[in-house]
């Protein structure tokens, strides 16, 4: 059964918020990666969903001037834990006015998501004439999907069945709503640590791990993702593939 975005972080939204919080500079090039594809001379305002509480803002100040951030997420949880969100129901309904936005972001939620033509057609909506579009996402058959639908789906109570975004098939699904123009690029990065057990304790609390002991988490962090440690840090490797829609 496919997972719902709104119904899992609602379950262990609060145990994600901990990972994000705790380890604060866990993902900072995941999210400065997603960034680097606007040109923030243009923008006024950035829509970012879905959105958590809010984890984008504190990488947007630090490389733009974008004086209106606007969070969207349907989990209600995550609005209790941040910024403050715009709430909603589904992904096919956004509560945004129509051609008023300058750009929008989507990091690493929409597998979680089944009916994306709907919500593409709500950002084309939103978005003003010549705005992008950025989606950041785990590639399918990747190490990052091997990691999460096997390792963590077989190690978590809740499960992983993320709906990874093919290639071919979502240029055809934004190109289908009316988006001009898709590129693709694959960013590869690291999440970053200071030691072995940080790293773990951010995946246990990121991902719900808890049917799993230390030793074995370990073992697959290293043989499936890898890393790359030394004195003072311990770097697992992650990568996504970026569609770049421009209406």
């Amino acid at each position: 059964m496919h997972e719902n975005y709104g119904d899992i972080f609602t379950q262990r939204g609060k145990q994600y918020h901990y990972a994000m919080t705790q380890y604060p500079k866990a993902r900072q090039l995941e999210f400065l990666a997603g960034l680097e594809f606007f040109d923030f001379s243009t923008i006024e305002n950035l829509v970012d969903v879905p959105s958590g509480p809010g984890y984008l803002s504190k990488y947007l100040k630090e490389v733009s001037s974008v004086t209106h951030y606007i969070p969207l997420d349907p989990s209600q949880t995550f609005s209790a834990c941040g910024e403050e969100i715009l709430l909603f129901e589904n992904f096919g309904e956004l509560p945004i006015e129509t051609g008023s936005v300058d750009a929008s972001l989507s990091l690493a939620g929409l597998h979680h998501e089944s009916k994306r033509v709907r919500f593409y057609e709500e950002v084309f909506r939103i978005l003003k004439p010549k705005s992008k579009f950025v989606i950041g996402e785990v590639i399918p058959e990747s190490s990052e999907a091997l990691f999460l639908n096997e390792f963590v789906d077989q190690h978590s109570s809740l499960g992983h069945k993320g709906d990874f975004l093919d290639k071919a098939q979502e240029v055809s699904f934004l190109k289908q709503v009316g988006f001009k123009h898709v590129d693709y690029k694959v960013k590869e990065y690291s999440w970053d640590f200071s030691n072995e057990k940080q790293a773990l304790d951010f995946f246990v609390n990121l991902f719900g791990i808890d049917k799993v002991e230390d030793h074995a988490l370990s073992e697959a962090v290293r043989t499936i993702l890898g890393i790359n440690e030394g004195t003072g840090f311990y770097n697992v490797n992650w990568k996504l593939a970026f569609f770049i829609a421009t209406k």
